[in-house]
């Protein structure tokens, strides 16, 4: 039997920046090589791929193919593949004699209603003509997601698995018959950076992306700061915006600073340093970020709605997102001194918690993973 890794679901997009699915299988891929499984991999070699990969795939001997040199019919066909595994599955199609396994990490397109306000804020046309096509591309595209799903979840030469209780919760909504195991995602948390003596602030990540909802955040605080209900010693840094690209006019605007994306290091020294995390997220698979600043014994507040509650716990102040008024309430909850020190240790024991989870689920993935392969497929 012969298993193939898509190393390409490690690899950026079009637009060059990392994204979880990615990290995610940047962590699967490095712990099998240290528990010494054998495999291949295939690359493109016209995007970024960490370089951390190729060093280590060469250290052990891992054999890894380039799909700009040969087709991945080819690399399949010609290296006798028994079993493929892919963490972005979706983008993969069947070959007779090839089992697809793979991770659905959440299921946003069909799950997220369409957000009017955060992508009126973005729409840069005059009369909001960009919004109205999104609108429509999402009624479309939900259909067409749900369809999809209810096929490939139905076909014996897939397998799967997801990575929260939320998660399944949505794939069975589509195939209640479908029994998925549940792993949670492998920790992708930075070695733990000390912290700095740096001004107090918020920060909010991955602003540009609409169902990040940062715009409403944005709003809340700058509101606050307006009506001096909150310090204005604490600013705010926000990832993922160069410039406030949205139509809301900021009123305090020396409070916030824009940092467009930034690479790992970076991020991780913002979650180190930073007052509190906000991540008032509209959908989330799992949702990697707030356990990223809850290794610091960040105070976090966030969303009330999808994996958020389930991977959080009790160490968040949630809240309803779509409610800039609740956003308020919490920021100002969270200035209240006992309450940051509340979170702040709950903070450190989830991270704890969920991490313990995360080790054993990967060692529980990788055992799922060499199970299909000692069973020679059936279809």
């Amino acid at each position: 039997m012969n298993l193939l890794f898509d190393l390409t679901a490690s690899q950026p997009n079009g637009s060059g920046k990392r994204h979880g699915g990615g990290k995610y299988c940047e962590v699967l891929f490095l712990s099998m090589i240290e528990k010494k499984i054998k495999f291949k991999a295939f690359y493109d070699s016209a995007r970024y791929i960490n370089p951390i990969l190729l060093d280590k795939a060469n250290q052990y001997n891992i054999e890894i193919y380039d799909i700009q040199e040969n087709s991945l019919s080819t690399i399949v066909t010609n290296h006798n593949i028994s079993h493929l595994y892919s963490a972005l599955p979706e983008l993969i199609r069947p070959w007779p004699n090839c089992k697809i396994l793979g991770t659905i990490h959440g299921l946003r397109s069909y799950e997220m209603p369409f957000d009017f306000f955060s992508n009126w804020q973005f729409d840069s046309g005059l009369i909001g003509f960009n919004t109205i096509s999104a609108y429509y591309f999402h009624l479309k595209n939900k259909r067409a997601i749900k369809k999809y799903y209810q096929t490939l979840l139905h076909t014996d030469q897939f397998d799967f698995i997801t990575v929260s209780e939320h998660s399944k919760q949505i794939i069975q909504q589509i195939c209640p018959q479908k029994n998925i195991p549940v792993f949670y995602s492998p920790s992708t948390s930075t070695e733990c950076i000390l912290t700095q003596k740096t001004d107090p602030f918020f920060l909010l990540v991955s602003a540009n992306r609409v169902e990040k909802n940062c715009i409403r955040a944005i709003i809340a605080l700058d509101e606050l700061y307006s009506e001096r209900s909150i310090p204005t010693a604490i600013k705010v840094k926000i990832t993922g915006l160069s410039r406030p690209s949205f139509r809301y006019q900021l009123k305090n605007p020396n409070q916030f600073s824009f940092l467009d994306y930034v690479d790992e290091i970076e991020l991780a020294h913002l979650y180190a340093n930073c007052w509190c995390f906000i991540y008032p997220s509209l959908n989330e698979g799992f949702g990697y970020p707030p356990l990223e600043a809850m290794q610091y014994g960040v105070p976090v507040i966030a969303s009330n709605l999808s994996s958020i509650p389930e991977v959080c716990g009790e160490a968040a102040l949630y809240v309803n997102p779509k409610s800039i008024r609740q956003l308020k309430n919490k920021i100002i909850a969270v200035t209240s001194d006992q309450t940051y020190k509340n979170l702040s240790q709950k903070s450190l024991n989830q991270y704890k918690l969920i991490t313990r989870r995360q080790k054993d689920d990967t060692e529980k993935l990788i055992n799922w993973i060499i199970a299909h392969m000692q069973s020679s497929p059936q279809f």
